[in-house]
């Protein structure tokens, strides 16, 4: 188990390399208004629908996973 010293440092370092917005609550309502303006195909993660995923990801900094997880709630 890591110690706090530990925990801080890990912490410090991804907030150095984070980049982009932090993802909250607002960024997640505006996004989910963009998908909600696009056509269902059952809600795959194509087309239009992978573009805003692809957007998300540049403006948060995310990684495509993440995006992926969040776009159950967002996308």
């Amino acid at each position: 188990m890591a110690s706090r010293k530990e925990d801080k440092e890990y912490l410090e370092k991804a907030l150095n390399h984070h980049r982009g917005k932090w993802l909250n609550a607002e960024i997640i309502a505006e996004y989910q208004k963009k998908a909600a303006k696009l056509p269902d195909n059952n809600r795959q993660l194509t087309g239009e629908r992978r573009t805003l995923c692809y957007q998300l990801m540049d403006e948060c900094g995310v990684t495509e996973l993440e995006a992926v997880n969040n776009s159950s709630k967002i996308l």
